[in-house]
């Protein structure tokens, strides 16, 4: 009995595994999920809540993920080093931060629903029916931003993450820092008396940023924390819309 109660168990365990997907960070995580379905397991190469600029993964994190059947990569530098396989497929162009315009996003996962549909033939009716669904969400979404956004304030912020946004929807983005440098004195003068100019009263920032809340205090406006990497992406950028609305 314990010998057909191990077997059943190891079977359960293995034998019936679901497709493994990676993918390089948690915002697609979610949505390529609902598209994959049930029958797949997408899994995120970027723990949550961890900035993949600062993420040094494991050789054993590494080889662990390289073992799947699919890994979507996401534009993220580290993946220069992670040692491309025959599973690795980059989606959309290279570009900072475009799964914060719901534009790129789309067209990103049109390009992940044609590779599950191409490695996966016998799924692809579901893939597309799922991919509309995703698509529609991010059609409705991109429509109430720009109805929303007929005047737009600039938006000011630490670390420039918001740039595909703020070019999708032609939006001024102020901000301390550029290529993961901090700017000059000249420039952080410069950019602190635009803010004044303006009027802005937030200075958007991810999670945890010391820096920020140093440089808010001294310019007596808020923080707005926004999370570029969250699994919620959808939230992230209707929450980068409300800032930005007059």
């Amino acid at each position: 009995m314990k010998r057909c109660l191990a077997l059943f168990t190891l079977c359960f365990c293995f034998g019936f595994s679901k497709n493994l997907i990676t993918v390089t960070t948690k915002p697609y995580e979610k949505l390529i999920q609902e598209i994959a379905g049930e029958s797949y397991q997408v899994r995120s190469f970027v723990p949550a809540n961890v900035d993949a600029h600062h993420f040094h993964p494991t050789a054993a994190r590494v080889q662990l993920h390289a073992k799947d059947t699919l890994w979507f990569g996401t534009g993220e530098p580290l993946e220069k080093h992670l040692g491309k396989t025959r599973t690795f497929v980059p989606l959309g162009p290279k570009g900072h931060h475009q799964w914060l315009d719901p534009v790129a996003l789309k067209e990103h996962f049109a390009q992940a629903r044609d590779v599950l549909s191409e490695r996966f033939p016998a799924d692809r009716s579901r893939f597309e029916s799922n991919y509309k669904k995703v698509a529609a969400r991010l059609d409705a979404l991109e429509s109430k931003i720009r109805s929303r956004l007929t005047r737009s304030k600039p938006l000011l912020a630490y670390h420039p993450f918001l740039d595909a946004f703020c070019s999708r929807f032609g939006i001024e983005l102020i901000s301390f820092e550029e290529e993961g440098k901090g700017m000059s004195q000249k420039g952080f003068e410069k950019a602190a008396k635009r803010a004044r100019v303006l009027g802005i009263t937030n200075l958007i920032a991810a999670p945890g940023d010391a820096n920020a809340e140093r440089i808010a205090k001294k310019l007596g406006i808020e923080v707005a924390i926004l999370d570029p990497y969250s699994d919620d992406i959808l939230d992230v950028i209707e929450k980068a819309a409300e800032l930005a609305a007059r």
